[in-house]
């Protein structure tokens, strides 16, 4: 049976989790795919049934950017753009016809965000050391030219979406997007708009780094007692402590427009490229 395959690429902190939970399992007359653990089964209950169009969803195919031994503070070959590429190529084998949709967001803005993840899940790395060249995000890693360009080499068709806009326009940035280029239906009510993330910021995220550096070492037994009673670092610093929200730091902001001045080309370059509303 020929099927329409519609991809989502979860680049990295475009609030992914936010449309795979709340805006892609709307989209009418669509079987929907998204979990690493469980998307070849899907799959395979999926390819009998009669529905035409097809949509998928996930994160892991705009690659990992970092390792188990990064979380830990040990440098090691493991890039994101390496990650990213090896995925876009095992996307291409397996859906070489499929219609590809990725958001991307400011790089200064990407990156602090990316590095609070970071920490959130475990690195021990200082800013300085997380960031730079020969270290685990390098300004090459950065690059939305490079993945432009593959992404147009490897696909036909291929929407490039803004993730500021969508941050300002809310759900019916998505809801005109779909019924614009697919004639599909988004079956929300309303126009939600994301919320600024009150993760860990500030002085938290420094404090929660030092605990990873030594909490990373305890047996995992232990960590698996911590983690079931719900008090891991991580926990405690987001939702323990949340009468204690700090400020991001302003050297955060600083670093923004720093790296968003640098790439401002590369911007540019997706500006060329991004999808336009036709109203």
């Amino acid at each position: 049976m020929n099927r329409k395959i519609l991809v989502h690429i979860g680049m990295h902190k475009t609030a992914s989790s936010y449309m795979q939970q709340h805006l892609f399992p709307n989209l009418q007359d669509t079987m929907y795919l998204y979990g690493a653990k469980s998307l070849i089964s899907q799959w395979n209950r999926q390819v009998g049934l009669d529905n035409n169009r097809l949509f998928i969803s996930h994160e892991s195919f705009s690659g990992s950017p970092w390792n188990k031994k990064w979380l830990l503070g040990i440098a090691n070959n493991h890039k994101w753009l390496t990650s990213f590429t090896k995925n876009l190529e095992n996307l291409r084998f397996f859906f070489p016809e499929a219609v590809v949709i990725i958001f991307f967001r400011k790089h200064g803005d990407l990156l602090i965000s990316l590095y609070k993840q970071y920490i959130q899940e475990g690195g021990t790395l200082i800013f300085s050391e997380f960031y730079g060249h020969n270290k685990l995000i390098e300004p090459k890693d950065l690059s939305f030219k490079y993945r432009i360009d593959l992404l147009n080499k490897f696909f036909t068709n291929v929407y490039f979406l803004d993730f500021e806009e969508f941050k300002k326009r809310g759900d019916s940035y998505l809801k005109l997007f779909f019924q614009n280029e697919f004639n599909i239906n988004l079956n929300i009510s309303g126009n939600e708009k994301l919320a600024n993330n009150r993760g860990v910021t500030g002085g938290k995220l420094e404090i929660l780094r030092k605990i990873n550096k030594y909490y990373n070492f305890l047996p995992s037994k232990v960590k698996n007692g911590i983690d079931i009673l719900g008090v891991t670092p991580r926990s405690i610093m987001q939702t323990k402590t949340k009468f204690w929200e700090p400020k991001s730091l302003e050297k955060n902001s600083i670093i923004k427009e720093k790296i968003n001045t640098k790439f401002n080309k590369d911007w540019d370059y997706f500006c060329s490229f991004k999808y336009i509303h036709n109203i």
